[in-house]
């Protein structure tokens, strides 16, 4: 019995050695438990921590991508001393600092890409994007501007611009569809240079007179015989006797130095008008964009009235020079401008009559002549500068 207690005591005390080793190797796993948490996160809890981060960094700044650089090229007639061409000069500055050095004009000065009567071809055509185009010099293409060759009296170059400029806004003439007219300023009104005084019609019939467009079907109206010469030929045309005398504006006088050739100057305030449309290629305008537009309708609105002076300081610094050099000035009478006119009622008709299916011609020259009344009643004719600086 004694050994069976004894028996009985070792077999606990085995039992008990086992459950306490049991019980060791199941605690193990606990002191691993920090690192068994870390692995067993959740798998929301590991991928928003880093989103957050990086949502809530600063966004890297692109660099703004460089505008594309626009290069236009504008002809004319003017060599570069010319004032007309440094007034261009100072427009395409006033429009490069406008576009933020976006757009740079590249000038083509003195015909050295296209004359003055290829301006029109050679803008439609895209050999150049802008050019100065004279109505006058394209024959047929222009028929209602050509109105504008008609006699009507002016007192200045102001009033004459301004008046063209507002007959294309109010009519809006189809022939102009095909170019985008960025500016207008007019030269005139004109003057008879001749080697003989003129101061009435008798003195001027049989005289071979360079004159252009209409202006030539009304100079054949009074008598004379209307010579087409480009301007720059003009002075040989005078100085070989091809011409007796030409009709142009009076800063052509000068500028041309006509006045070397002819010696009488005949001031006629209804003729001898012409006018200067700076156009672009209608493709080139369409491409531009919308902001490089509005910086060229701008900048010529503001230097549109430059260019009008221009021509009116042309005009007075050539009266100033006949003074100087003692250019004989001859001035119509009213009585005589009257008797003009009515001579040139015939051409003025016919011309009308020719433009009626163009649009409606002889309301626009009406026009012409309402808004010269007009503008004239506030301005200085030339004759009147002319007679307060020859005192």
């Amino acid at each position: 019995m004694k050994t069976k207690k004894i028996l009985a005591v070792l077999l606990v005390f085995a039992l008990a050695m086992t459950l306490f080793a049991g019980c060791g190797s199941a605690s193990e796993p606990k002191a691993e438990a920090p690192a068994a948490e870390k692995s067993e996160a959740p798998a929301a809890e590991k991928s928003e921590a880093p989103a957050a981060e990086k949502s809530e960094a600063p966004a890297e700044e692109k660099p703004e991508a460089p505008l594309e650089k626009i290069t236009i090229s504008f002809a004319h007639d003017k060599p570069t001393t010319h004032n007309v061409h440094l007034r261009f000069e100072k427009w395409a500055e006033d429009l490069t600092e406008a576009t933020n050095g976006q757009v740079e004009i590249e000038f083509y000065p003195a015909q050295s890409l296209v004359t003055l009567g290829e301006a029109y071809e050679g803008v439609v055509n895209g050999v150049v994007d802008i050019t100065v185009i004279t109505p006058a010099l394209c024959p047929g293409i222009f028929p209602m501007l050509e109105i504008f060759d008609l006699p009507c009296v002016y007192k200045n170059a102001t009033v004459l611009s301004q008046v063209y400029w507002d007959c294309i806004q109010k009519y809006q003439p189809a022939e102009l569809d095909n170019l985008q007219v960025l500016g207008v300023y007019c030269m005139g009104p004109g003057a008879l240079a001749c080697n003989t005084p003129i101061t009435n019609m008798e003195e001027l019939k049989g005289k071979q007179i360079r004159a252009v467009g209409l202006n030539g079907e009304c100079v054949a109206a009074l008598g004379a015989a209307p010579v087409s010469v480009a301007m720059p030929e003009t002075y040989e045309a005078l100085y070989r006797g091809v011409a007796d005398g030409v009709l142009a504006g009076l800063g052509a006088m000068t500028t041309w130095k006509l006045v070397e050739v002819c010696d009488n100057l005949t001031l006629t305030p209804m003729l001898g008008c012409s006018a200067f449309l700076i156009v672009m290629n209608k493709n080139v305008w369409n491409d531009l964009p919308a902001d490089v537009q509005d910086a060229f309708i701008t900048t010529f609105e503001k230097w549109n009235p430059a260019f009008i002076q221009g021509e009116e300081d042309e005009a007075t610094m050539a009266l100033d020079s006949f003074v100087e050099t003692g250019t004989t000035m001859n001035f119509l009478s009213d009585e005589e401008i009257d008797k003009w006119m009515e001579a040139m009622k015939p051409a003025v008709d016919k011309a009308l009559e020719a433009r009626e299916s163009a649009g409606p011609a002889r309301e626009w020259y009406e026009t012409m002549q309402e808004l010269a009344a007009q503008y004239n009643e506030n301005a200085e004719s030339y004759e009147d500068y002319y007679n307060s600086i020859a005192k």
